[in-house]
């Protein structure tokens, strides 16, 4: 079920005694209305909750406002302001709050912000009751406009074997040294989809016929993971 609400009215009204699946789609760059999102469901979820947020990541707004402008505050000093000096990296640029720096910006202030909350959430719990947070895989894509998503586990620390047996480590298609998954999406009509599909899968050579074979190979790559409709017809 979607829920099309605006995140702090559904939130509340969900039921944190159960593990759930968490995705948040958010259509604006990383603000701090996504901050309070996190510390919402990091107080609340309970061990085995996968936490899954996506935002855009073209520019921060800031940018072009600082170019707008022409004067004034620099761009990062207007990023600062808006999302908080505790918030900020210190080490960060105004060249990381555009295109895909600001991918890996976004997803560090998402991280930092929910093992911030879990510290004020495990303030005097005892250590089998300590809600960690683990990461499982960081994704880029661009269907239209830039995009990220980061994806980790919380657990107590009484659920670690359980968390080990989950095996994230061990799926082919995340990337080794929890390297971030890049998702390029092949331009291809729904004939030269079918074409290549009939090969899948396969460990030899495709037949590219008269598909780029870079598109051909992106294909071939996320096949399986890429989204599937028919169109039936009574």
């Amino acid at each position: 079920k979607v829920e099309y609400e605006h995140s702090s009215k559904v939130l509340p009204t969900l039921p944190w005694d159960k593990r759930a699946f968490v995705w948040l789609d958010y259509e604006d760059s990383i603000s701090t209305g996504i901050l309070l999102d996190i510390q919402a469901i990091v107080a609340r979820a309970t061990s085995g909750t996968v936490l899954a947020l996506s935002a855009p990541c073209r520019q921060a707004p800031e940018v072009e406002q600082a170019l707008e402008e022409g004067s004034g505050p620099s761009a990062m000093s207007r990023f600062a302001g808006r999302m908080g000096p505790r918030v900020t990296p210190q080490d960060v640029s105004e060249e990381d709050l555009i295109g895909w720096p600001c991918a890996k910006l976004t997803r560090r202030i998402i991280v930092d912000q929910i093992r911030a909350a879990l510290a004020t959430r495990n303030l005097g719990l005892p250590d089998e009751q300590i809600v960690e947070y683990t990461p499982i895989c960081e994704i880029e894509y661009e269907d239209g406009v830039k995009m990220t998503t980061t994806v980790g586990i919380l657990t107590k620390t009484e659920d670690e074997e359980l968390l080990q047996d989950c095996g994230f480590t061990t799926l082919d298609f995340l990337p080794p040294n929890s390297d971030t998954i890049r998702i390029d999406v092949p331009i291809l009509t729904l004939r030269e989809i079918r074409h290549i599909e009939k090969q899948l899968p396969t460990s030899g050579q495709l037949d590219y016929w008269e598909i780029p074979s870079s598109d051909a190979d992106k294909f071939a790559r996320f096949y399986r993971y890429l989204p599937n409709f028919a169109v039936l017809e009574h």
